[in-house]
């Protein structure tokens, strides 16, 4: 086994597992937060109009979480906090739009009473005063305005508690049968939109999960997405789509930056000089490295949908036989020593294929590595380096 070789990697790490938990973790309590905040405005606003709320917001744990248990622990306090808050400013301005509308009947009735319609016979004007405003009116109007979100938008609150002023001040039954029904369905369109708006969040909720722990330009721009959308409208049918594309390209580059750092360290572990664009070279069009063993050959190393490709090339010199078998065996030793060192950094490299040695002609190139370009010497491995290399 010394001629091409290609294996399919696998992330097994344990570390690097735990470490993948814990930012996906730390996406979701973020979110938590994001949500406290959000409730502050909405507690913020709802003080303006109301005054004062009896309302105990949560705040995060003093100690910060370490692991990932920790984390989601941690958020699920918050989430049950945040509804305990929810409940409590739903019953305060429950509470506050009572006494609004008993103020206001109270207004009315004396209104009524201290100045009657001159229009009106007195008989008539005694009627309006008697039912204009009636404490019934307003335990009616309050079981209506009970059902209002406390989260409707402000313009609709307001036309709301409007048309519940108007309608105190009425004494027919038909005008205040049509009020009332202005004030249902305003109401009813109020609920139906927060319906829909929490409807929406538990859906984008978990496409934002399928994105937890992942970086990236396009898992960031997706994020974007979700948090840009107006969840009091329908969803853009195409999100998942988007998520899934987004989650499967994170996915793949955090697992081949990792694979892509083991190579690195063992490579470098046995003697192979690395440019700083490794990185990004193997991925592309591929690095090519200096074959410690040989003055005249190199190996190309390229990764392809999740595999590893390399092989060893010759710098343009003319074929030889002998040199390019004896480079292949050379680079055989090395590349068993750099699959054991990844395995034991966590990564699983699944041979695909194995060529023996002269099977496949070496590859000739001219892309000579920056370590042979002219002022820039190839780096003489270390002793270490050297010792290993030496070894069966």
């Amino acid at each position: 086994m010394s001629g091409p070789k290609s294996g399919s990697y696998q992330v097994v790490s344990a570390a690097e597992m735990r470490r993948r938990a814990i930012a996906a973790a730390q996406d979701r309590h973020a979110r938590v937060m994001d949500q406290v905040l959000a409730f502050r405005g909405v507690l913020a606003a709802a003080a303006s109009t109301y005054g004062d709320l009896k309302v105990e917001v949560p705040s995060a744990a003093t100690a910060r979480p370490r692991e990932a248990a920790d984390w989601d622990q941690a958020a699920a306090a918050l989430s049950s906090g945040l509804a305990e808050a929810q409940h409590q400013l739903d019953g305060a301005v429950q509470q506050a739009r009572t006494r609004m509308l008993a103020a206001e009947g109270t207004r009315i009735r004396a209104v009524f009473a201290a100045e009657p319609a001159p229009s009106r016979p007195a008989r008539l004007a005694a009627a309006d005063a008697a039912t204009a405003g009636a404490p019934a009116d307003e335990a009616k109007l309050a079981v209506v305005l009970a059902r209002l979100p406390v989260g409707a938008p402000a313009a609709v609150a307001l036309q709301c508690e409007q048309l519940a002023a108007a309608y105190l001040g009425l004494s027919n039954p038909a005008e205040q049968a049509r009020v009332l029904d202005g004030i249902r369905f305003q109401v009813q369109t109020a609920r139906d939109r927060q319906e829909l708006i929490e409807r929406n969040s538990a859906a984008v909720e978990t496409l934002y999960r399928e994105l937890d722990g992942l970086r990236g330009n396009e898992a960031d721009t997706v994020r974007g997405v979700l948090k840009g959308l107006d969840r009091s409208a329908e969803l853009p049918g195409n999100l998942r789509e988007r998520v899934a594309a987004a989650k499967a390209a994170a996915e793949a580059e955090r697992d081949r930056e990792f694979v892509l750092g083991a190579a690195a360290k063992a490579l470098g572990d046995l003697g192979y000089t690395l440019g700083d664009d490794f990185r990004t070279a193997v991925p592309g069009a591929g690095a090519v490295l200096d074959l410690p063993h040989s003055a005249q050959h190199g190996v190309r190393i390229r990764e392809r949908n999740r595999r590893l490709q390399l092989n060893v090339v010759r710098f343009g010199a003319a074929a030889d036989g002998q040199t390019d078998h004896d480079a292949e065996h050379a680079f055989c030793r090395d590349f068993d020593r750099m699959r054991e060192q990844m395995r034991q950094e966590g990564v699983d490299l699944t041979m695909l294929r194995a060529d023996p040695p002269g099977q496949t002609p070496v590859q000739v190139v001219t892309d000579v590595p920056r370590s042979r370009q002219p002022g820039r010497p190839a780096m003489r491995p270390s002793r270490a380096q050297r010792e290993r290399r030496r070894q069966p």
